[in-house]
């Protein structure tokens, strides 16, 4: 049987709402617009917003309410009823995390799209896959008087955002639980998605000069002054209506562009591919009928993709392309005074063909030496290295090509104080999986922990730490009352693993708190099913 270490990236020591179970990857999450069964019908007003988690072959499994009351850091998030260009949702690269958008306003503010951003926030959720919800980035200087639309995280920190005004507009960067965000290009102002595919950010529009997907400066840039430019082969003249967009991962040579004009006008879903370096529309499909569509997701792992959209007439579908004419099955219609507005995959990490025996990191002198060994490498393309000076943001240092002898090496020259290393496994479809985190220390005194999993378990939770000299750390697991059922201590040196039981714990949500005598104190949530 292969086998795999994987991480499973949460919400640590950050504000958040807990009003689900958590997400079951592979299936499908829908932004709902407006209460099922509400007497009144959509409008300009703030609407309440739900997430909507379905199976692929649209049973419902959950449905979760965004905040629409403020609750510590949190904002609330609510959409304008009647503004079908909102409402887009997305899935981290890493499928760790999913994005929304809306404004800190009550539901029922009336006319919420013509609200100021200095009285009435911005604001981007980020979703990860216990269902946790943090609103806690509301944003003040950007789309003022119009529609935000749009977010995208890579690694639930950095986080880019599209929408329009004529002023603090177009596609911009910020980051969790900031107020304020620098636009990074001043032509468009005016986008209505964005994404970041194969490590470039790119936005989709529908106005002057761009009628289509756009590349954002080059990979996923912070700063202002950055560059847009649409795609070569993607219209330059009005009559595109582009709204969500998917690009092929790893190859990068097929995209999925939802345009909500009617069938007649060219509108559904566009399948465009890239040859000798322009992109060629091969051919529409239809949503259904005559309508066009707004929002999309692929499932690449086969040879006929399966397309989910949602429609212009509010509904989920589904497409197998085996080619042009690939007829859409409608899956879910939404309920009376409701609206359907985007559609991703549910976060949870996918286990890859590989697996990994093991994974070390020590120092040798000034540099830090990596080494880990595989088996089963089956259809495997690249290992990236992947850093970090605090075990939350990650940046990659280097990329390794798979090969035959199925071990590996890396050096890191310049290591940070405390290090933290993962990898990042990708197979040849784009899909790919994080590694166990491992830790070094450059001095004599250090404390760190690594990887904690499973977060939501029936028995047996194994938590990862590390330190340069012994220390004593305690391990808490305490109700949501704050009352302590299991306490575990250790007195550690170097690399040591913390197995905790909880088979007698009644099923339910619980903190785990992991503390350490220099002071370094880490709380993660975690679940006993």
């Amino acid at each position: 049987m292969k086998k795999i270490y994987l991480l499973f990236i949460v919400f640590i020591a950050v504000s958040f709402v807990t009003n689900a179970l958590p997400f079951t990857p592979g299936n499908i999450v829908v932004v709902r617009v407006g209460t099922n069964g509400s007497p009144t019908a959509l409008s300009s007003a703030a609407a309440p917003v739900f997430l909507d988690e379905y199976t692929p072959g649209g049973g419902l499994v959950q449905s979760i309410p965004l905040p629409t009351t403020v609750s510590g850091a949190n904002l609330r998030l609510t959409n304008s009823g009647s503004a079908t260009s909102e409402g887009s949702i997305n899935l981290s690269q890493d499928r760790a995390y999913l994005t929304v958008v809306g404004y800190d306003a009550d539901v029922a503010t009336a006319a919420v799209v013509s609200t100021t951003s200095a009285a009435t926030k911005r604001v981007v959720g980020v979703i990860n896959t216990n269902g946790d919800i943090n609103t806690s980035t509301g944003l003040g200087d950007a789309y003022s008087a119009n529609n935000i639309r749009g977010a995208y995280t890579t690694n639930g920190f950095d986080i880019w955002t599209a929408g329009t005004a004529t002023s603090g507009g177009g596609v911009r960067y910020t980051n969790l639980s900031s107020s304020t965000s620098v636009q990074l290009a001043t032509t468009p102002t005016n986008v209505r998605t964005v994404s970041v595919y194969n490590g470039q950010l790119y936005v989709g529009s529908s106005t002057t000069g761009f009628y289509g997907i756009s590349s954002v400066g080059t990979n996923a840039p912070t700063t202002s002054g950055q560059t847009v430019s649409i795609l070569p082969g993607f219209p330059t003249v009005s009559g595109p209506s582009t709204y969500g967009f998917e690009i092929k991962p790893f190859q990068g040579d097929v995209a999925y562009v939802a345009d909500d004009r009617s069938v007649a006008s060219g509108g559904g879903i566009q399948k465009w591919v890239l040859s000798a370096g322009t992109w060629t529309l091969a051919y529409t499909l239809s949503p259904g009928g005559t309508v066009g569509a707004r929002s999309v997701t692929v499932d690449w792992r086969t040879a006929t993709p399966v397309i989910y959209a949602i429609s212009t007439d509010s509904k989920l579908i589904s497409i197998t392309d085996a080619g042009a004419g690939s007829p859409a099955v409608s899956l879910i219609t939404a309920g009376t005074n409701t609206a359907l507005r985007g559609v991703a995959f549910a976060p949870g990490t996918i286990i890859l063909p590989v697996s990994l025996l093991s994974f070390d990191a020590k120092k040798i002198n000034n540099t830090n030496e990596l080494a880990w060994k595989v088996t089963n490498e089956t259809d495997l393309a690249y290992y990236e290295v992947e850093r970090s000076s605090n075990g939350q943001q990650y940046n990659s240092i280097g990329r390794i090509n798979t090969s035959a002898n199925n071990n590996y090496s890396f050096t890191d020259a310049q290591p940070f104080a405390t290090t933290y290393y993962r990898l990042k496994m990708t197979d040849k479809n784009g899909k790919f999986s994080y590694s166990k985190v491992v830790v070094v220390f450059n001095g004599n005194k250090g404390f760190a922990v690594g990887t904690v999993f499973p977060t939501v378990t029936k028995n047996n939770i194994s938590v990862d730490v590390f330190a340069a000299g012994p220390i004593k750390v305690s391990f808490t697991i305490s109700n949501m009352n704050g009352q302590a059922m299991i306490t575990k201590t250790a007195s550690i040196n170097q690399s040591y693993k913390q197995v905790i039981n909880l088979e007698n714990l009644a099923a339910g949500m619980y903190m785990l708190q992991i503390a350490a005598a220099d002071g370094t104190q880490k709380t993660i949530k975690v679940i006993k099913q």
